[in-house]
């Protein structure tokens, strides 16, 4: 669940997060609720972007590979 649940919240990271941490087993009565700021999807997205940015130019795009013949006299 996220909370205040506007969805410009959620892709800017003003919202925090709120799910069930653990519970206890020999009393059902009993749980314990776990709040998280969340960052945001924007910075998320945009961190694995750059990434995958970054392995295309890595693998593909080289630079032109210079002449290593010895000049000719």
């Amino acid at each position: 669940m996220n909370y205040p649940d506007a969805l410009w919240r959620s892709f800017t990271g003003f919202t925090y997060k709120m799910s069930q941490a653990s519970w206890n087993p020999e009393n059902l009565q009993q749980s314990s609720v776990q709040i998280l700021r969340d960052p945001g999807w924007l910075l998320k997205w945009v961190g694995c972007l750059i990434i995958c940015l970054g392995i295309f130019s890595l693998f593909y795009l080289r630079p032109p590979r210079a002449d290593l013949r010895p000049p000719e006299k």
